[in-house]
């Protein structure tokens, strides 16, 4: 509770702070706050932005005097009428992330985007999770910008759940790039596209807009409008339907190039892999029927299997960590079983005695009544309180009350001990929220300190919780996570990713 407290005097305090300068007139500048929208943007005096936030007008003064805008008109960039032959780049180049290092994969990553765009090909980046797919498409978007005067515009189109991951890889990796973050109300949009989009000199003012799947449909008018120097996709697996609203939509953009990032594969459906090729190279993947029946042998008795890989390799690129990461360790996936409590046993014995002519009747019963039983057995199985908190109870321990009212929590409590004990970080998901309720009375109890994310907690203390627990100095000993929150989990599968990728001490349990 009290980094959960901690973090909200932070939040309030950086609602005070300016997170970029937008525009000026006279002595005034128009200011947008930390962690909150533009709607909330304001006019403030110029002498005191000056002094308190000088650096960030500096910035807004580079921008507006910048030569590397892209023009309206996108094809008048030269390297986008006649692509360069491809140099491959031998070591990390300069312009990107100073003090980072791209790892080999990446950079050999990076020469295959590179390559691909010099021949004008669209692609489908497609490494497993954890290996930087982020990173070696925003180091793309920084080739083409600082390699070949290609200024823009970029769209970027991701899930709102790693907006502002995306938004820190580009600052690490290519700060260069002038990238507007297009979300919010209409209200917010309608001042991102006067103040942040086009100048009066027929150029536009950003490089790269970074928005969401839900925004883009929103404003799809505007977005379709402009002509794109490229057009990025991030978890792109959800382009497989070719008859979904946003692959009808996004189709149809005027875009010079198209890069897909996914990390999942497809499922052995060919029309799914079909229907990606498709986006990105319609022309070359123009038909489903002949590519039905070219390739319909692979997946039904393994034939031309060395024709489709050939056909593809121009077009996606895999790998995997057991290739690429030679030197990491096996992650270690176990699954325990736990026996009951004597408590809990009689609480599902009840269960069960309460409902028994409901369940006697089988098929013939009513599905939701059954739903509802099957919800209280779960509930009991994970912790007594769940179904019933004597608070009136005597107890010598509040603590061991906890802990015995739960098989799950009392092998939790070993575990954690343990490996508090041997220096390792924990992640605890959990469906149940108010199961994640009890986990966290029990770590304060152990005076374990933890951070937590489900969906009551949004936005910018969301950041701050993930930031909290990634410093490097960071105290917190766990993360609690409901898996229910939406994209909440993907974002820790990541995130345990990089810290296997670096060989941090991190261990994830599952709770359900």
């Amino acid at each position: 509770m009290e980094c959960q407290s901690e973090m909200m005097d932070n939040l309030l305090h950086t609602h005070t702070m300016v997170e970029r300068v937008i525009s000026d007139r006279a002595n005034d500048y128009l200011c947008k706050w930390h962690g909150l929208p533009y709607s909330e943007c304001t006019w403030e005096d110029g002498e005191l932005i000056r002094k308190r936030f000088g650096p960030l007008v500096r910035e807004y003064e580079r921008r507006r005097a910048a030569t590397t805008l892209p023009p309206l008109n996108v094809k008048s960039q030269r390297a986008l009428r006649l692509r360069p032959k491809f140099v491959p780049l031998k070591h990390k180049p300069e312009y990107l992330g100073e003090g980072a290092e791209l790892r080999d994969y990446q950079l050999d990553g990076l020469n295959w985007l590179a390559n691909s765009w010099c021949r004008q090909n669209g692609v489908i980046l497609a490494d497993e999770m954890g290996l930087g797919k982020t990173v070696q498409a925003i180091s793309f978007m920084s080739y083409v910008f600082n390699e070949h005067s290609v200024y823009g515009p970029f769209l970027i189109v991701i899930p709102l759940s790693t907006i502002q991951g995306w938004q820190r890889e580009f600052q690490k990796w290519s700060p260069q790039i002038n990238l507007v973050i297009y979300l919010g109300d209409s209200q917010s949009r309608a001042i991102i596209q006067k103040y942040e989009w086009a100048a009066d000199n027929k150029k536009i003012k950003c490089n790269a807009v970074l928005t969401t799947y839900e925004i883009l449909l929103k404003d799809k008018a505007f977005f379709s409008s402009v002509s794109w120097a490229a057009l990025v996709v991030d978890e792109a697996h959800r382009l497989k339907n070719e008859d979904s609203l946003l692959y009808r939509t996004l189709i149809k953009f005027d875009t010079n190039h198209r890069l897909l990032v996914t990390g999942t594969p497809l499922q052995n459906s060919l029309k799914e892999l079909w229907s990606l090729l498709h986006f990105i190279m319609p022309d070359k993947f123009a038909q489903w029927d002949e590519f039905d029946a070219k390739y319909s042998s692979v997946l039904q008795d393994g034939l031309r299997f060395q024709d489709l890989h050939k056909e593809l390799q121009p077009y996606l690129l895999r790998r995997v960590k057991k290739d690429v990461e030679k030197s990491l360790p096996g992650k270690v996936e176990q699954i325990l079983r736990v026996e009951m409590t004597k408590q809990q046993k009689q609480f599902y014995k009840l269960i069960l005695t309460k409902n028994y002519k409901e369940l006697l009747k089988g098929s013939k019963g009513n599905v939701s009544t059954f739903l509802n039983i099957m919800m209280e057995l779960k509930k009991c199985s994970n912790h007594t309180y769940l179904i019933r908190r004597d608070e009136d109870k005597a107890a010598e321990s509040q603590l061991d009350n906890l802990v015995r009212g739960s098989g799950k929590l009392f092998l939790l409590d070993k575990l954690l001990r343990r490996l508090k004990e041997t220096g390792h970080r924990v992640l605890i998901f959990s469906q149940m929220v108010r199961m994640l309720d009890l986990i966290a009375e029990y770590l304060q109890y152990r005076r374990f300190s933890f951070q937590r994310l489900d969906g009551s907690i949004k936005g910018e203390i969301r950041r701050q919780a993930l930031d909290h627990f990634n410093k490097p100095d960071s105290d917190d000993f766990c993360f609690l996570l409901s898996t229910r929150a939406g994209g909440l989990e993907e974002i820790f599968l990541k995130f345990i990713e990089k810290f296997h990728h670096l060989k941090r001490r991190i261990e994830k349990l599952d709770i359900n």
